[in-house]
């Protein structure tokens, strides 16, 4: 049978695809009362169904699945993340608002190393050494990528590596174009997905409808005659 890719979904559990699949010819049902419309769903000749996005049966999106397993065991928040970051972000959808996901808690950035009355040279050229930085733990960003305040709170701290992290993108054909920023002028992470495909960054897709996100939004990806209904919508 027949079978349309409607949607790669982000989930805490994994990637997955979601499918449209024709089981049968459709029949033109005879006329049904209202208390009897659940009788439809019997004769439609669609259905739909979400499965692990296998790079077998899905190989265009092998890279992305690269990603997504890469940022199963980071130990370093760089532009090697950031890149991985927002290669899911842009290709794939949240299913839903992850709930029982503990907050995201990442450690601030040490600044460089300045010169100081101690040590004028901040220490190149000495035989002292600077205080030893803590490593940091290994971590599972994938479920927080499902949470909008974790990815929003990733965003920010990772902002700082986007010149570096450039290079990484073109080079896994997205447009680094059109990341000019992560942060607004207010301090506010910009949502990768709407900004990359719609030029709509100031909003969120976790505040789109459920449905119209996993079922319309992905292949509405840079359609020019969307833009118009999108604003209409923030506007309701």
């Amino acid at each position: 049978m027949d079978e349309q890719l409607i949607c790669v979904l982000r989930r805490p559990t994994g990637l997955a695809a979601l499918v449209s699949r024709r089981r049968q010819e459709f029949v033109r049902p005879r006329p049904v009362l209202e208390d009897e419309a659940e009788l439809l769903a019997e004769i439609d000749p669609y259905l739909e169904e979400v499965r692990d996005l296998g790079t077998d049966r899905y190989p265009a999106f092998a890279d992305v699945r690269a990603s997504w397993e890469s940022l199963g065991r980071i130990s370093a928040l760089d532009a090697q993340t950031l890149f991985h970051v927002l290669h899911v972000l842009v290709c794939t959808l949240p299913d839903g608002e992850a709930a029982d996901i503990p907050p995201l808690k990442l450690e601030p950035s040490l600044p460089a190393l300045q010169p100081t009355a101690a040590h004028p040279r901040a220490y190149r050229g000495t035989k002292d050494r600077p205080p030893k930085v803590k490593r940091m733990a290994t971590v599972d960003l994938r479920p927080h990528l499902c949470v909008a305040d974790d990815v929003n709170r990733l965003l920010t701290h990772l902002a700082p590596f986007l010149p570096e992290a450039r290079a990484l993108l073109e080079r896994a054909d997205l447009s680094p174009d059109q990341f000019p920023d992560l942060i607004d002028a207010n301090g506010k992470a910009i949502d990768p997905y709407l900004q990359y495909c719609h030029a709509a960054g100031d909003r969120s897709v976790h505040d789109l409808p459920a449905k119209f996100r996993t079922h319309l939004l992905f292949w509405l990806r840079g359609h020019a005659r969307f833009s118009a209904p999108f604003a209409r919508f923030w506007q309701t």
